[in-house]
């Protein structure tokens, strides 16, 4: 686990386009190379958002994991690159990542909006020490928000 930098631009920029990512996105319009360099830019300079990428043993990067603060809260965000999907990084990418911001002591509590019809994210998320706090619709999609609860806020 590391944190994002420059040099991943690239990388998230075609995780971005995946196809399964613009299906699990609220937004799911399609993202120019600028549109996507400008946002990455400000995310690794804004310093309520926190980026990690994950390698596995053999140095392939796998996934990445995004905190970024939101109306009083941290929103946690996952990615699995398209490659490791179904290999079982997801709950540890959740797991560790949400382990290593804990240790940032934010003060607020930390959220995943999982939509309803993303049993892998769900499952990631649950099987981390998330539990579902409530059912709401987010941009007309029903969505479980889930927080963490071995943070203490």
């Amino acid at each position: 686990m590391r944190l994002a930098n420059l040099a991943d631009l690239d990388l998230y920029y075609r995780w971005a386009r995946d196809p399964e990512v613009r299906k699990q996105s609220f937004n799911q319009n399609e993202i120019s190379f600028e549109e996507h360099s400008t946002w990455y830019k400000s995310k690794l300079n804004d310093k309520e958002t926190t980026l990690y990428v994950f390698e596995n043993e053999s140095a392939e990067v796998v996934g990445q994991l995004r905190f970024q603060l939101n109306n009083e809260e941290y929103v946690a965000g996952l990615n699995v690159d398209p490659d490791h999907r179904s290999m079982g990084y997801a709950r540890e990418i959740v797991r560790m990542g949400s382990d290593e911001f804990m240790k940032n002591d934010p003060q607020l509590p930390i959220v995943a909006y999982i939509k309803k019809t993303n049993k892998p994210s769900f499952n990631s998320f649950k099987n981390a020490g998330y539990i579902v706090v409530n059912e709401m619709c987010i941009y007309d999609v029903l969505v479980n928000k889930m927080i963490l609860i071995n943070k203490t806020s």
